[in-house]
Order: structure tokens, then C-alpha cells, then sequence
């Protein structure tokens, strides 16, 4: 699975301003006092990550992005003090071949809901072998707040966790159960494992990404439940005129987890 760059640069904003800073300052302290950190990240895109975790470590740093996209990769920042590795490679059925090696951490935004609970033990098998943390940045929750509200908002969001869980490319998806999973995984591996919240907190700032978010929620949400098509196309209109008057405010839930020996 994939997402366009221009998907991605919308939803950055919002993403920065989420990800839980506290849980960001942790990951930063404990590869302080390194000379040289190595960092895997997965599903790269454009360096997200890169860009919002380089600054806070203060340490020669190699980051090794990952991700199918050639295109997205080669996006990612110039940054002094930070080497920049990209490994063009499709995560799904590579995994196994995947060594991580020589990495003091292992990191990913906004990926693991998409992945299957297989698929993200084996990542912390690899990690704990390696001697490598994890941090896991943005996943998404399944808990959406909508105000005002709307009787449809429930059957939306049903249908877009229904949605979530289906395979996309990795085997079934974690989806909206994928922070519980996480820290289970990781617990049972050994690690000490710190969770906090990274809610994308969406108002009239963000009208472009709620314009282009509502509108992915209601056509998922139809093909979901197509005998629902035209109840959520009326949704999707009244939505869309709130976001224009700036009075429609979302709440996204997302978490991010920490996990090291």
C-alpha cells in the first residue's frame, strides 16, 4: 500500500502537531550520549520521521529510510549532521530479509495500523535481537469525535474501522487495535513499553485535510455499505459546508508507543 506525496504533505501538519512531544523528548534521552546513532525507519515516505525526530537527538546520526516508493525517497530531507541511507523495498512480503543490525532504534509513523499483528511481531523479534528500540509514531486508534454531531457520525466510523482491518498488502490489518497490540507485543518480548496519545486535533486551520479526509471516510464508508451510499454522500455535503464555515472540529484518535530494553 502507498500514499501519494502530495496526501502526505497535507497530512503532515497535523501529524507534527500531534505526535506526542514527551514520548519524542524519551526516544531523544535514550540515545543521548551516543557518538554515532543508526536509525531504521519503515515505510518512510518523504522522511516524516527524519524530520521531526532528528532535531531533538543530539548525536551523529545515520538514518536508513525504507520504503517502496522510489519517488517518495527521494523527497526526503538534507539535514546537516544527519546521513541519509534510502533502501527502496516493498515491506510486505520482504520482511523476512530485512536485518536491522547495527540499529540503536527502529521507527515508524503512521504505518503499523495498515500492517497485520504477524507482521509487527516479526519487527520486534528483529528488533530485540538486534538490540535496537522501537518507537512507533501516529497509529491510528479507531476513536473519532465529530463537533457538532451528526447521527451519521457512527456508521461512518464503523464502517471506516470495518474498513481498516482488511488486508492491505500485509496480511489482515491491525487497524484501530493496533496500539493494544503493540504494547502487548512488545510487553511479551521483554521490553518496557511507554504509550502515549498522538490525537490529531482538526478545526478551521485544516480545512484542506478535513475536505480531503471526509471525503476518502464517505467513499470507504460506501463501499462498505452501499445500500448507505446516499445517506453518506447528505453526510459528506453537510461536512463539507461546516468545514467551509470553519465550524466543524474532528478529533482523530492515534497513539504513539515507545518500547526499549
Amino acid at each position: 500500500m502507498s500514499f501519494n506525496a502530495e496526501w502526505l504533505d497535507l497530512r503532515e501538519p497535523a501529524d507534527r502537531a500531534a505526535r506526542n512531544a514527551d514520548l519524542a523528548r524519551d526516544v531523544a534521552d535514550h540515545l543521548a550520549g551516543r557518538g554515532d546513532v543508526r536509525i531504521v525507519d519503515l515505510g518512510a515516505g518523504t522522511g516524516a520521521n527524519v524530520r521531526a525526530l532528528s532535531p531533538l537527538i543530539a548525536a551523529r546520526q545515520t538514518w536508513r529510510l525504507i520504503d517502496w516508493d522510489a519517488e517518495l525517497l527521494a523527497r526526503a530531507p538534507r539535514l546537516d549532521g544527519v546521513v541519509i541511507e534510502t533502501d527502496v523495498r516493498d515491506l510486505a512480503p520482504g520482511l523476512d530479509a530485512l536485518s536491522f543490525d547495527g540499529a540503536d532504534l527502529v521507527s515508524a509513523s503512521a504505518l503499523i495500523d495498515l500492517v497485520s499483528s504477524a507482521w509487527f511481531d516479526k519487527i520486534v523479534h528483529k528488533s530485540v535481537t538486534a538490540g535496537g528500540a522501537i518507537y512507533m509514531a501516529l497509529s491510528y486508534s479507531g476513536a473519532v469525535a465529530f463537533d457538532p454531531v451528526d447521527e451519521s457520525d457512527s456508521t461512518i466510523i464503523e464502517c471506516i474501522n470495518r474498513h481498516q482491518r482488511g488486508d492491505k498488502g500485509f496480511g489482515p490489518a491491525l487497524g484501530p487495535d493496533c496500539v493494544t497490540h503493540m504494547a502487548a507485543a512488545c510487553a511479551r518480548a521483554g521490553l518496557r513499553v511507554a504509550l502515549a496519545p498522538s490525537d490529531w486535533r482538526l478545526g478551521a486551520k485544516d480545512a484542506a485535510l478535513l475536505h480531503e479526509l471526509l471525503a476518502g471516510w464517505a467513499t470507504t464508508a460506501g463501499k462498505i455499505a452501499p445500500e448507505r451510499a446516499a445517506q453518506f454522500d447528505a453526510w459528506l455535503t453537510g461536512r463539507a459546508a461546516q468545514i467551509d464555515a470553519g465550524t466543524l472540529r474532528v478529533t482523530v484518535g492515534h497513539g504513539d508507543l515507545f518500547a526499549r530494553v
